[in-house]
């Protein structure tokens, strides 16, 4: 009988070759021939996954979620490596096949379109470059909670921003005519805490900063961007901490933005601490390594995951932070950060 691991590679294998052939064929004149042919051999092999993903709850299993791709060549994906023993690529392409396959004509449509590409092109280079390292699986395909239920709890996280000032959207659109409105009613601790857009500067003006957000949306005017912006950022945490959670997968956060959302509502959404402790971690053993990267630079990706392996750093962390017993957040953030950064650095110049 073949083992399910086996299964699994079996499948990233055909993955790979089809998708080798459809980036022969597809242009932006039939990009949903090629998506559908992509959410058929997900749906086809979704029992598989299924299964193999509900082995994962014991085990030390980490998702590269939020993000559009992993850029193979960058290495910045080395942090993605520094924690735990199962690596997981939440695939992209099956999102962008079921938001484009609905039918809906919406102006973000286009920016899926060019994103499609890039991610074609980056799943190929990550099953060829980095098999039985990363696996690349569509991880939030077997989210089944209503997604009207996301939607009604980010809406309500997004009216707990403005100090319970609004009751209902409504109320937010009624009131709110202007950015200066905005900047007069949300509160001052969501200005310090949160992107309002990926390219968000907090060292300008509130008023300012909204002024950054992108004419992507569904139209020019400032408080409706602002809605649709922060709301994309809330469902998106909300979905990845629900489906992560209930395959015991730690999500990683490339995307800052997404990741201050992350920070902000998990404390209050996840009942269960280890799960919070482990996520609050590993983001935050991600983002040193990335930024300590010249001492691992050397190191081929293949050697980077077995020094990683071989040194636990997530593991010999979480008992020093003594986590099983206690909440992250009972550790001062600056103490935290130096502890991480010191436990990196001491495996950086280790042997294979």
């Amino acid at each position: 009988m073949i083992k399910l691991d086996e299964k699994i590679y079996e499948i990233e294998n055909e993955y790979l070759q089809l998708l080798q052939n459809i980036k022969k064929n597809i242009t932006e004149n039939n990009i949903k021939p090629s998506l559908d042919t992509i959410r058929l051999f997900w749906y086809k092999n979704r029992k598989v996954v299924s299964m193999f993903l509900q082995t994962l709850n014991d085990k030390q299993a980490f998702s590269y979620s939020g993000a559009t791709h992993l850029d193979v060549n960058d290495k910045e994906y080395y942090g993605f490596l520094a924690v735990g023993e199962i690596h997981i690529m939440d695939d992209q392409l099956y999102k962008y096949a079921d938001c484009l396959l609905q039918g809906n004509e919406v102006p973000g449509n286009e920016i899926i379109k060019k994103q499609i590409f890039r991610t074609l092109d980056d799943n190929i280079c990550l099953l060829n470059d980095l098999k039985e390292i990363i696996l690349l699986l569509p991880v939030r395909l077997f989210f089944t909670n209503n997604l009207e239920i996301i939607h009604k709890a980010a809406e309500k996280c997004f009216l707990s921003f403005f100090n319970n000032k609004f009751n209902s959207l409504n109320d937010y659109f009624n009131t709110c005519k202007t950015a200066e409105d905005i900047d007069k009613y949300l509160s001052d601790d969501i200005k310090k805490s949160i992107f309002i857009c990926d390219k968000d500067r907090f060292d300008l003006e509130f008023t300012e900063r909204i002024k950054l957000l992108p004419n992507d949306f569904f139209s020019n005017n400032d408080v409706e961007k602002f809605f649709h912006s922060l709301i994309g950022f809330i469902i998106s945490v909300l979905e990845i901490l629900e489906s992560m959670h209930d395959y015991g997968i730690i999500p990683i956060i490339r995307n800052p933005a997404t990741l201050s959302y992350l920070y902000l509502l998990e404390p209050n959404l996840s009942k269960d601490i280890a799960f919070l402790n482990k996520t609050v971690l590993a983001n935050e053993i991600f983002a040193i390594v990335n930024q300590n990267m010249n001492k691992f630079e050397d190191y081929t990706p293949k050697e980077m995951n077995d020094l990683c392996k071989a040194n636990n750093i997530f593991e010999l962390l979480y008992k020093d932070f003594e986590l099983s017993t206690k909440s992250i957040n009972q550790i001062n953030f600056n103490d935290r950060v130096e502890m991480i950064k010191t436990g990196i650095l001491s495996i950086a110049d280790k042997s294979i």
